[in-house]
């Protein structure tokens, strides 16, 4: 484990082909860089905002960790009565394929800032984003947290050989954990699941895990 240093973050603002990105930008004020850490979170309906306890807390903790690291949020206006009625039937809403948009304009960001090695971290929804991020230049690792396996299209992930760290909690609501044994059974390439015991799928309480053990497997 590498010890933690201290670290500065600073709001960014990312244009784009979709919109403009609020995001984040932390780094380590000392010691060598390690590379950098894209953090994808929740579904915007689902608080998925720059202060959710797991975006923050993953990517303040992989700063910490010697890694540059860049939340962001979704943008889009307010939910109807009808885009949240749609969206607890199916986990879907309209303003969907615009998050994979944001998520790539971000990945362009912060490869401008930090072109060295590339982790891309997805949260929930978040993680199901990072399909379209496997695109040339590849990431160097893909990081899992509560995968939304049963809402969203998993198959470009789980067909790649980028090495990957799937965390999944034991009594996770949007993916049972037999879901989550079964797709981490037929992904490629260099794998590691960790499954925590008494958790859930908010991960509250649980910031600290998950860093150490994002960190321990980078």
């Amino acid at each position: 484990m590498v010890e933690a240093i201290d670290i500065l973050e600073e709001s960014v603002l990312i244009d784009g082909g979709a919109s403009q990105v609020a995001a984040v930008l932390g780094y380590p004020l000392a010691g060598a860089q390690r590379g950098a850490v894209l953090v994808a979170g929740p579904h915007p309906l689902m608080g998925g905002g720059l202060q959710n306890n797991v975006v923050r807390g993953v990517a303040r903790g992989l700063a910490e960790h010697g890694f540059v690291s860049l939340r962001f949020a979704y943008g889009g206006q307010g939910a109807s009565h009808e885009t949240m009625r749609e969206f607890w039937q199916t986990g879907h809403a309209p303003e969907d394929p615009f998050r994979a948009i944001e998520a790539r304009d971000a990945l362009t960001y912060l490869r401008s800032v930090c072109p060295g090695p590339i982790v891309l971290v997805g949260y929930s929804f978040g993680a199901s984003l990072i399909g379209a991020l496997l695109q040339d230049p590849l990431p160097d690792r893909l990081v899992l947290i509560g995968p939304t396996l049963v809402q969203h299209a998993f198959d470009a992930i789980q067909g790649s050989r980028i090495p990957k760290l799937i965390i999944t909690a034991d009594n996770d609501f949007a993916t049972s954990l037999d879901h989550t044994r079964n797709w981490f059974a037929r992904a490629r390439s260099e794998k590691k699941l960790v499954i925590i015991e008494s958790g859930e799928h908010f991960y509250r309480g649980l910031e600290d895990r998950l860093v150490a053990e994002i960190a321990q497997w980078l």
